[in-house]
């Protein structure tokens, strides 16, 4: 879609973290998915650490909780 990943995450890393939308090849189902990652900078180290998660992830997350909720 256009997003330069990994110098958004390290642009990210040099803001002191902001999260950054892009498409991935999700390996369970082999489709191109949305993700959303998230970076932060040690700058003692020189390091940039990051994380990411398919969007489709959080909402079951989000999905089993309403019915959790809902069961009560």
């Amino acid at each position: 879609n256009g997003v330069y990943i990994l110098q958004e995450l390290i642009l990210s890393a040099k803001q002191n973290g902001k999260y950054v939308l892009y498409l991935w090849e999700n390996p369970n189902n082999k489709k191109v998915e949305q993700k959303i990652g998230f970076a932060l900078g040690i700058k003692k180290w020189q390091w940039m650490i990051g994380t990411g998660i398919y969007i489709d992830e959080i909402n079951k997350i989000l999905q089993n909780k309403k019915k959790k909720e809902y069961k009560k």
